[in-house]
């Protein structure tokens, strides 16, 4: 049976790293194990942009929705490469500066 990390230790490990590039290594639904690497997004950050005021609303009921479904959202360390998003129920591992935060 594979273990993950409680998910109040995700999210204060995940809030502690702030905007650090850090990896995490969580199961998908279907079961297979995936390690991306991203930038923690802060939900504060997120609904506050710079945007067009219906950008702001859209992106708040974006991130009610995740928080809702228990998930968290990472941005891509790179311009071209898109966002992701995992349950904080089914992570592995967390990584940042090449050592390992937390495992299960």
């Amino acid at each position: 049976m594979t273990k993950f990390l409680k998910p109040a230790l995700v999210e204060a490990i995940i809030a502690a790293q702030g905007n650090k590039a850090t990896t995490v290594v969580f199961a998908k639904v279907s079961g297979e194990i995936v390690e991306r690497n991203g930038l923690p997004k802060v939900y504060k950050r997120r609904v506050q942009a710079d945007a067009s005021p219906e950008s702001k609303e859209r992106s708040a009921r974006q991130t009610q929705t995740l928080k809702n479904n228990g998930m968290l959202f990472f941005d891509a360390p790179q311009k071209d490469k898109r966002g992701f998003s995992f349950r904080k129920t089914h992570v592995q591992e967390i990584r940042a500066g090449g050592a390992i935060i937390a495992s299960a």
